[in-house]
């Protein structure tokens, strides 16, 4: 018989076991950010902050527009003629029509009467009476520009008829002195023919 061994039963050998590796960590927001902005159809996510700062600066712009429009509509009727200065500029103008066109040209007022009318016509409530203003207001460029050429046309009408009348009164007084010479001739001759006759009678011829 063969001595008994004791064979210890061989353990399985331990593998090592390795854990899986970690995953990557993820990407940082900010080059996410990056990525997003080089990419020109891509716009980036405005954060609630942002939305508010700009809703705030819209409506403080928009309030300061309204301010400003109030202010200039202030403006504008702050600056419209009192019914006083109205009746002033009625006086005035029914000043000037007592002059002559003539004479407003020589005082150069045709742009102050321009000037009353421009001011009455908005404020006039008579249909009538702002139509006539309106007329006058497109004639007066008319008439500033007729009566200085009238004038010089009837100063050289003037001169003109003056020469002529200088011209007239000479011409009258030669033509008066040539009468008196026909009649003086007329009466030598008249005279010398019958003188010529009388020495026919006195030789009995």
């Amino acid at each position: 018989m063969h001595p008994s061994v004791s064979v210890e039963p061989k353990k399985p050998e331990q593998q090592s076991i390795q854990a899986p590796p970690p995953p990557p960590p993820p990407p940082p927001v900010i080059a996410k950010e990056k990525e997003l902005s080089k990419d020109p159809h891509v716009e980036p996510k405005e954060s609630s902050q942002d939305v508010q700062t700009k809703s705030k600066n819209l409506l403080t712009e928009l309030s300061s527009r309204t301010t400003t429009q109030r202010s200039s509509s202030t403006d504008d009727i702050s600056v419209s003629p009192q019914p006083h200065n109205l009746q002033r500029k009625n006086e005035a103008l029914a000043g000037f029509f007592n002059m002559s066109l003539e004479a407003i040209q020589q005082a150069n007022v045709f742009g102050n009467i321009e000037e009353i009318i421009r001011t009455l016509i908005p404020n006039t409530n008579d249909l009538q009476k702002k139509t006539v203003l309106e007329d006058l207001a497109s004639r007066l460029k008319e008439y500033q520009e007729i009566i200085p050429t009238a004038e010089a046309t009837v100063e050289a009408a003037e001169n003109r008829r003056k020469s002529l009348l200088e011209k007239k009164t000479k011409l009258e007084e030669e033509m008066k002195q040539a009468n008196a010479e026909w009649v003086r001739a007329k009466e030598k001759s008249a005279l010398a023919n019958i003188r010529w006759k009388l020495y026919k009678e006195e030789l009995g011829l």
